[in-house]
């Protein structure tokens, strides 16, 4: 006859904690012998007597559902033990189906750095080093080299949260290393590490803050103003300009698609490239990008483009094929960084209130077609979006003489006094 294990929820209060409160734990009892699993809870004895009422009050309703989940979960490993395999209940497979065996899928930061090796395998080490700063900051935060997933629940994000902003970092910050963990649980429930039971985000959970939406954007006339400007030839304020501007004439190329950029990729008086932000998706997925060259545009890749026009050869001398890749990402930021510096100068000469970077480009060239009329549709293509399906069928239907319509209108509206 098989003997069903009994399970329920039990304060161990054989040892109280330094803040007065004792640990609440997942017991299992089977022919008299008995097993503890933490639930990373703890509560004073008035507290849990609460937590397991008809009315626990609105203080410890988190905890109660938390905690009559973890006891469905651990009699949902039982039945399948004893119901659907029909064999005598035993703590190994109890612990196989409870997700508990392996401690080091168990530990977050276990699982953070396997994810920041992989995005190292595959080149991207910009956003791998984003992880590595995200890692960094919950293990300072913790004080210890492991965390297991069923300590991070809402209270703990609020008050890593709270701890962020006490330190003077801001939501923007907040938000992506939240996000970058919210992917870490992301990926470990899809492939088993880690419970469903365990995650804190969502809806009534926690929601990673969003960064607030600064303008980023410059107006038009402070875009004449940058287009117009004649800084002292052959300097770096001069270079920090026109590649500014190629950015803006076109339509907002970010820095690491400019220093990707090869001849073979010019054809004619366009453009034609896949962004790198999308190379590592689906083939089918990957919409290139076309960009139609004006004449100002064409004058800064003559004025500071590589001289041997060879159709492999990249077109601005700021990566190099023999470089590794981590050194080429390195010479990416510090054209950013540069080019943002000089900006700046400019912008002060020409009373430019408005703080911006590189990126404002981007961002002045979707709103300036915005304000020139222009749809979302036709933006998004520009812009290289193209996540929404609904979105791309749409796309489809807009001819190159359209598109290059657009761009001419676009470099008009700015020529405007």
């Amino acid at each position: 006859m098989q003997v069903r294990p009994t399970i329920g929820i039990w304060l161990d209060n054989r040892r109280e904690k330094k803040d007065g409160n004792y640990p609440v734990k997942i017991r299992i009892t089977h022919r008299r012998e008995r097993y503890y699993y933490p639930t990373n809870i703890s509560l004073t004895e008035n507290e849990f007597k609460q937590a397991l009422s008809a009315k626990p009050g609105k203080g410890l309703k988190d905890v109660q559902l938390k905690l009559f989940e973890l006891q469905r979960h651990a009699n949902s490993a039982v039945n399948k033990i004893v119901d659907d395999m029909q064999t005598e209940f035993n703590i190994g497979l109890f612990e196989k189906y409870l997700h508990i065996t392996d401690s080091d899928y168990k530990d977050i930061f276990n699982c953070y750095k396997r994810k920041i090796d992989s995005l190292k395998q595959n080149g991207q080490l910009k956003t791998a080093t984003g992880y590595e700063t995200s890692l960094a900051s919950f293990k300072e935060y913790v004080g210890r080299d492991k965390l297991a997933f069923p300590e991070v629940d809402k209270k703990f994000l609020g008050d890593y949260e709270r701890h962020m902003l006490s330190l003077g970092k801001s939501y923007t910050t907040i938000g992506i290393y939240t996000r970058n963990l919210r992917t870490i649980f992301n990926e470990a429930i899809e492939c088993g590490d880690a419970s469903q039971i365990f995650y804190p985000f969502g809806n009534n959970k926690y929601q990673p803050p969003q960064s607030a939406n600064n303008k980023r954007a410059l107006d038009t006339k402070d875009l004449q103003k940058i287009l117009n400007y004649k800084p002292e030839e052959n300097t770096w304020e001069e270079y920090a300009r026109d590649i500014w501007m190629f950015s803006l004439l076109c339509q907002g190329v970010n820095m690491k698609d400019i220093a990707n950029l090869r001849y073979k990729n010019i054809q004619g008086n366009q453009i034609v490239f896949i962004r790198e932000k999308t190379k590592r998706t689906k083939r089918a997925e990957q919409m290139p990008i076309v960009v139609y060259l004006g004449k100002e545009a064409l004058d800064i890749i003559k004025k500071w483009g590589h001289e041997n026009k060879m159709p492999t050869q990249l077109v601005f001398p700021i990566y190099s094929d023999d470089n590794s890749p981590l050194r080429n990402l390195r010479l990416v930021e510090q054209q950013t960084k540069m080019i943002n510096k000089y900006m700046r100068k400019i912008a002060a000469d020409l009373k430019i209130k408005q703080d911006f970077t590189f990126y404002a480009a981007r961002h002045s060239f979707a709103t300036v077609l915005k304000q020139q009329g222009r749809s979302t549709e036709e933006i998004q293509e520009f812009l290289g979006h193209a996540s929404k399906k609904t979105t791309e069928l749409y796309l489809g239907s807009f001819s190159d003489n359209h598109k290059r319509n657009v761009m001419r209108d676009f470099v008009k509206g700015l020529k405007k006094p």
